[in-house]
């Protein structure tokens, strides 16, 4: 069964005399199951796991992006999915596609080795592959 996440975004601005800093939040809302069709939007929450995690990658593992090296797939980080324990990956990430696998996999663009555990969150909207 696919899951159709709600994600909840704001930034706040700080201001101080000598340094204005921008932090932005990203976070999980609430999960429902939904069914859905190759035509809607795919939104999930992948995790690193020792199974899925070679030096720097992640592999994501889902029917419509395996397969598809066209797939469009927006990530982003997400510390503490489903408010588990948060594991910081503190690096940038990026994704890219590996033909031999056929699979999709987030990755550490500093290539320090990807943490077991690390969240991501996934969108996959098959109209725009």
């Amino acid at each position: 069964m696919l899951t159709r996440a709600l994600w909840l975004a704001f930034g706040v601005l700080l201001i101080s005399a000598l340094v204005g800093l921008v932090f932005l939040y990203i976070g999980q809302l609430d999960s429902a199951p939904w069914a859905t069709s190759q035509s809607e939007e795919v939104i999930f929450v992948h995790r690193a796991t020792e199974e899925n995690v070679s030096q720097n990658s992640t592999y994501i593992d889902h029917p419509i992006s395996n397969g598809n090296p066209d797939a469009i797939l927006v990530i982003t980080p997400n510390w503490n999915p489903e408010g588990s324990p948060g594991i910081y990956n503190d690096h940038p990430i990026g994704v890219w596609y590996d033909f031999e696998a056929q699979r999709w996999a987030v990755f550490n663009q500093d290539l320090a080795d990807m943490p077991v555990g690390a969240g991501f969150n996934v969108r996959l909207d098959p109209h725009l592959s």
